[in-house]
């Protein structure tokens, strides 16, 4: 059952056992609430994912992919389309649809708590920690665009590389895009009403993507359309259950046995 809070906000009250409960149970787990976020795109979003194959390209210092050389304008921007599909459907394209890593929102989330205080602490990020991770957890293991927001183009433009010199930058661009964020935390750690203040600054001054607001530029920049406290918290991917775990360990062969194998 919600309850009210002084200030008009609203949390959730027991949780669903495996993430909730009242901190009195075995498990000691704190009470957490589930925010489903309708987060709207307002500006173009650039992405040029690194997939696997481009990390391991830099990691070993082989040379990228390049164009054919001595090629029509027509044929360069078809091979770069073709170039921007591949990063798309290597980083960022699951059950058939494109969308955004978690890590895109987290790190926007992350940058945006330097703005942003809970209670008396100080703010929720500085230029070197941050407390954001350990507040906030996106459910998610992928953000599918909609399905009327799966149309892309080729994004030219231009900068300059560490020396000065001219550098090309080619990036897919989704001129609309939206996502869904479900957002998992401990009320009585961080309000309700602190989620969604960062959410809010993460989308007027961050932005996702490439050419977003804290670098220089107005991509990936958002607004909340949507916010819904779920009645369930959904189970977290790589959550470790304490409680299961800790039964097992008490085994003491566990720690003074050979390992297996």
């Amino acid at each position: 059952m919600a309850r009210k809070k002084d200030d008009g906000e609203t949390a959730t009250g027991a949780g669903n056992g495996t993430n909730g409960g009242n901190g009195g149970g075995a498990s000691g787990t704190a009470e957490l609430v589930a925010a489903r976020a309708l987060l709207i795109g307002t500006t173009p979003i650039r992405i040029d994912p690194m997939d696997e194959e481009k990390i391991l390209r830099i990691t070993g210092k082989l040379d990228e992919e390049k164009p054919p050389t001595k090629c029509k304008l027509d044929e360069l921007r078809a091979w770069l389309t073709e170039r921007a599909r591949k990063n798309l459907d290597a980083a960022c394209r699951a059950d058939g649809r494109y969308g955004l890593p978690p890590r895109y929102l987290r790190e926007a989330l992350i940058s945006a708590g330097t703005g942003v205080k809970t209670g008396r602490m100080s703010k929720l990020s500085t230029a070197t920690k941050s407390q954001v991770p350990s507040l906030i957890k996106i459910a998610d293991t992928f953000l599918s665009f909609p399905r009327n927001c799966q149309t892309w183009a080729l994004d030219i433009d231009h900068g300059h590389g560490q020396t000065g010199d001219f550098a090309a930058i080619f990036r897919a661009r989704f001129d609309r895009w939206a996502i869904r964020p479900t957002l998992v935390f401990d009320p009585h750690r961080i309000a309700e009403a602190t989620v969604r203040e960062l959410v809010k600054l993460a989308g007027q001054n961050v932005g996702l993507g490439g050419h977003r607001p804290d670098r220089k530029g107005d991509g990936g920049m958002f607004e909340i359309g949507g916010w819904e406290l779920l009645k369930e918290v959904p189970v977290l991917t790589g959550a470790v259950d304490v409680a299961t775990l800790a039964a097992e360990l008490k085994d003491e062969a566990e720690w003074t046995a050979p390992a297996a194998g």
